[in-house]
């Protein structure tokens, strides 16, 4: 059962509202992010809790093991095509309106357990923007500059904001040279200011999957320091998503 996962974390903690499990492979996290803001900006919701959890269990390592590009041990250096490092890790963030219309939703820092529905501290970043894009690489291709722009720009404008407002960009390279290629032309070509800082975290992490946008928006909100940060999530045959947020 497709949903079964986050029914069961919501039963299991008393949730109540519509539940999702979202597959879109390594931009899962991204999409579920946009979902969770819709949900709220609909009225379905007051709040939401997106959840990313990856697991290296037998069969995933047995699959990628066929894929070109996987590393069984050592360190991946994004940009560098090393190859991949699969890795293991869960992450939560918590979305609340932080308009009355719902016309925006912030993502929440977790100090404190109010029974009475009260936040513990104020919204650590509000989300701005979201752009998707496609190609017709097909699975296992590592699609086009282009598309992945577009994604880049179609956040960019429902923000507002320009390239050069970004002060934090955190990247999805990973150490799979082909996908890393076309993400740094990417942002090659979206003209980003000289001081925006471009940060990798996959090169400590390794390839998170669906959480890695998750601990993405979490770094930006610390390191963007009162600016704007785009999270990038690309993915194998052509997905690209990606969020504005401003800390």
């Amino acid at each position: 059962v497709m949903n079964a996962a986050a029914g069961h974390v919501g039963m299991l903690f008393g949730m109540h509202g519509p539940t999702a499990t979202i597959c879109s492979g390594w931009t899962s996290g991204v999409s579920a992010l946009h979902l969770a803001q819709q949900t709220i900006r609909n009225g379905a919701c007051p709040r939401a809790i997106v959840v990313g959890v990856d697991e290296a269990c037998d069969a995933v390592l047995t699959g990628y093991s066929l894929f070109p590009g996987f590393l069984a041990g050592g360190a991946a250096r994004p940009g560098e095509d090393t190859g991949i490092l699969i890795a293991e890790a869960g992450a939560a963030v918590l979305l609340e309106s932080v308009a009355e219309d719902g016309a925006a939703a912030g993502v929440e820092g977790c100090e404190g357990d109010h029974r009475d529905g009260s936040t513990g501290r104020g919204p650590l970043a509000r989300i701005c923007g979201f752009g998707m894009a496609g190609s017709r690489a097909g699975a296992g291709r590592m699609g086009d500059p282009q598309d992945c722009l577009a994604a880049y720009r179609a956040a960019l404008d429902q923000a507002g904001i320009g390239p050069e407002s970004l002060a934090v960009v955190v990247s999805a390279a990973d150490g799979l040279g082909g996908l890393d290629r076309v993400e740094s032309r990417a942002l090659a070509l979206l003209g980003l200011a000289g001081s925006t800082r471009i940060l990798t975290p996959k090169r400590n992490t390794g390839e998170t999957q669906s959480a890695a946008p998750l601990i993405g928006v979490g770094l930006a909100a610390c390191q963007a320091a009162g600016g704007y940060a785009l999270v990038s999530g690309v993915g194998i045959g052509g997905s690209y998503q990606s969020l504005v947020i401003h800390a």
